[in-house]
């Protein structure tokens, strides 16, 4: 909701860029009529409900518990997290996109990048070793490489990074 906020407020975006639950929001806005260009997912989870259940396991929530927080969630977000499955939602897209992830990612796990990137027919998955779901976002040749697809000139992309 915040990035058709944003395009309504900007305009439209030549290229949206989103890394773990920002990567599955992008792709969820695309899918409700975000315009860009091209896209680039880092790390990103295919299924909402796949993140709660790890949520779940790391906090030691017992599984009983599992449909009140669904369920809160609901309440507190508007969308039912069952029905989040990103991977899904990716079919329908079309423009371009670069999808990177660590295969030794601790917290979200590779194979969710490759359910998304096997759903979403002009994308392109890159496994990128030893950036860990983090440092992905801070590693000079994954910056390079995504300069290098959207296609914008470097000096546009330090400032958009803010250095």
């Amino acid at each position: 909701r915040a990035l058709l906020f944003a395009e309504r407020e900007l305009g439209r975006f030549d290229h949206v860029i989103g890394h773990s639950m920002g990567g599955a929001a992008t792709v969820l806005a695309l899918s409700w009529g975000l315009h860009a260009e091209r896209a680039v997912v880092l790390a990103a989870p295919s299924s909402i409900e796949g993140v709660m259940a790890r949520f779940r396991a790391f906090v030691g929530l017992p599984d009983p518990c599992a449909p009140l927080l669904l369920e809160e969630m609901n309440r507190l977000v508007g969308l039912d997290p069952r029905g989040l499955h990103i991977a899904h939602l990716a079919q329908a897209l079309r423009q371009p996109a670069l999808v990177m992830h660590d295969p030794t990612d601790a917290e979200v796990p590779f194979a969710e990048s490759e359910a998304i990137a096997a759903h979403w027919s002009t994308a392109t998955l890159r496994a990128v070793d030893g950036v860990g779901h983090r440092r992905i976002l801070r590693d000079d040749a994954i910056v390079a490489e995504i300069v290098g697809f959207v296609g914008a000139p470097a000096q546009s992309a330090v400032r958009t990074y803010g250095r």
